[in-house]
């Protein structure tokens, strides 16, 4: 969707507006109670470890991925 004097705006409908909109106010709902409320931040991995594969496996997987999000791979 382009404005009149041709910018292209970056949330163009409503309806992507009231996601925004109700997406921010949730991360900063859930932020503002973790900061008063929560417990000290846990390490989790993805995968359990009682989980149907070999901790090696496991582990891997957790690693490669935590890779790959942070751009390491």
């Amino acid at each position: 969707m382009q404005q009149p004097d041709g910018r292209v705006r970056l949330i163009g409908k409503k309806w992507t507006a009231a996601v925004a909109v109700l997406l921010t106010g949730w991360f900063a709902a859930k932020s503002f109670r973790d900061l008063f409320f929560g417990l000290p931040h846990k390490f989790h991995w993805i995968l359990p470890r009682d989980y149907i594969l070999p901790h090696w496996a496991v582990l891997t997987i957790n690693l490669m991925f935590y890779a790959y999000l942070f751009g390491w791979s």
